[in-house]
């Protein structure tokens, strides 16, 4: 299994590790002209089917399960690998998951939650 890297800077956690590259997953962008989401003009939809569960997958998850260890002192968000962003890294191999509004001591209690965890350490 390849080793995951967790960073803090700021109030940004991001967790990030490297695969083989995957080109497995189907995307298509459809041009939807005139089209609205209600609000805002769209001008196409993206959509895609992943392909089989692989090596990236499974990294992912592990990155999400470390994650799960911290928790935030102020309002943020989770973002880096969904959607458009999950394409290009499944495609390059590369795992980057970012999450927000975690501050140094709450930083710290996940690291000491993350050592402790039967799941991380195994």
């Amino acid at each position: 299994m390849t080793t995951l890297t967790v960073q803090h800077s700021g109030k940004v956690v991001r967790v990030s590790g490297q695969v083989a590259s995957d080109t497995r997953v189907n995307a298509t962008y459809t041009p939807t002209p005139g089209a609205s989401d209600g609000l805002l003009p769209v001008d196409g939809v993206v959509t895609f089917i992943p392909g089989p569960r692989t090596n990236f997958d499974t990294l992912l998850s592990s990155a999400h399960h470390i994650l799960s260890h911290y928790r935030r002192s102020e309002p943020g968000t989770t973002w880096g690998c969904d959607g458009i962003g999950y394409i290009a890294q499944k495609r390059s191999g590369q795992v980057i998951v970012n999450m927000s509004g975690v501050g140094p001591r709450k930083f710290a209690q996940g690291e000491q939650d993350r050592a402790n965890c039967p799941t991380c350490t195994a």
